[in-house]
């Protein structure tokens, strides 16, 4: 396979966003060679892939309970159109697998099985509904260890027929999920990318990796040599959080080169999973998933769980219904740093998170990223212009990030 040279990136997220036609219906052919010089900087720059790998890409398309939301529809057709671009390399980029299946509705659900079918091959698939197995994973079904154990022999004795890389980019995340898992405890490379957008195209996608990698292991560095952290921001958010040992510490630098590796493009964050029980203080949402603007909402941290309110929102009201289905998505699963200096748009979560200087705080499931707690979401949200004042190991203080400013 002969990898293609370097091509050249469109210059502003106005000319981006001018040319793109995707509103209009069917794929133009600028929107194609737009799309196709993003695939190929994924394939060839952040996952390096070889001759000899296939790879999966996949996004989801509306189900029924989504067919009112037109707003949602109409990103969901920017998509359809990134995933036809892909087609337009098969000679470049010939091993490959794809795959479209119904939406789950919700960040963190297990996607359907025509998907597993895809990323494990067709004798994993059909020795998992044999053994009645795949219903339990797609269920989030608890296996015993007798399951477990089949699970991994089935893996390793059909290890030549699951995907070696994937390339997702469903509007609702499967990053926590476990599919997902699954995939990258087996040697997947894994590149998630849920709620794509023009933006992020234009914006961070064309990052320098080797400058996000570079800031992006200073600050996951300082992670692991601190005990723990105190951020606070000027909504009123005041949170300490213990930090676990080093297995609950990551990097996301945009470089997926390594067997089993995660992490989402665009890139650019250090993260790590709060120490048990050790969340303490107040949690104030400006944001969330779906819901780039909200009223404040304070909310109390106690022993690493969202405790209660102390306003009532929209916004309360509605993670309230989402703890009353799973209590579990109370847990304070997640704090992240972002390090890409071309994400901007904080109403975008997979780019606002990864925005220079700005932190999140995510609920729900840590149980994908080296955690204990098994959700059924995992909910992020972005801090701005934040504080940051990290408890090092030897008693020392250092301020990591003040007022949205990252010091590295």
């Amino acid at each position: 396979m002969v990898i293609p040279p370097e091509t050249n990136w469109i210059e502003n997220r106005s000319q981006l966003d001018s040319t793109l036609c995707y509103k209009k219906g069917a794929m133009k052919l600028q929107d194609q060679t737009i799309f196709q010089d993003v695939i190929r900087s994924i394939l060839r720059d952040n996952l390096e892939i070889r001759e000899t790998e296939t790879y999966l890409f996949f996004t989801d398309f509306n189900s029924r309970f989504e067919e009112h939301l037109e707003d949602l529809a109409e990103r969901r057709r920017f998509l359809q159109a990134f995933y036809e671009a892909f087609f337009g390399l098969r000679k470049e980029f010939p091993n490959f697998r794809h795959e479209q299946y119904q939406s789950t509705a919700r960040h963190g659900a297990e996607p359907g099985e025509i998907l597993w079918k895809a990323a494990l091959g067709k004798r994993v698939y059909e020795q998992l509904v044999k053994k009645d197995l795949i219903w339990k994973l797609i269920g989030e079904f608890e296996l015993s260890e007798g399951e477990q154990g089949c699970l991994a022999e089935l893996m390793t004795s059909y290890a030549d027929d699951i995907v070696d890389c994937v390339v997702a980019f469903p509007w609702y995340s499967v990053t926590h999920t476990r599919f997902r898992k699954l995939l990258t405890d087996f040697g997947c490379r894994f590149v998630s990318m849920p709620m794509l957008t023009s933006t992020v195209m234009s914006g961070p996608l064309r990052a320098d990796w080797n400058e996000v990698a570079v800031t992006t292991q200073k600050v996951y560095q300082i992670l692991l040599d601190s005990s723990s952290l105190l951020l606070k921001c000027p909504a009123g958010t005041d949170l300490r959080v213990g930090i676990g040992d080093a297995s609950q510490i990551h990097e996301d630098n945009g470089k997926f080169t390594e067997k089993g590796c995660i992490g989402n493009l665009p890139a650019g964050e250090a993260y790590l999973v709060p120490r048990a029980e050790t969340a303490q203080g107040t949690l104030v949402f400006t944001s969330g998933p779906e819901f780039p603007e909200i009223e404040a909402t304070p909310a109390i941290i106690e022993n690493g769980e969202l405790s209660d309110f102390t306003k009532e929102t929209k916004y309360s009201k509605i993670l309230d219904k989402k703890f009353e289905r799973d209590f579990h998505v109370r847990h304070i699963a997640e704090v992240g740093i972002g390090t890409n200096p071309l994400a901007k748009d904080v109403s975008s979560m997979i780019e606002g998170e990864k925005i220079r200087g700005t932190v999140h705080v995510a609920l729900g499931d840590d149980s994908s990223i080296g955690g204990r707690t098994e959700a059924t979401e995992h909910l992020d949200h972005i801090i701005v212009n934040p504080t940051l004042t990290m408890q090092l190991n030897d008693g020392k203080e250092v301020t990591l990030i003040d007022r949205g400013r990252l010091l590295v």
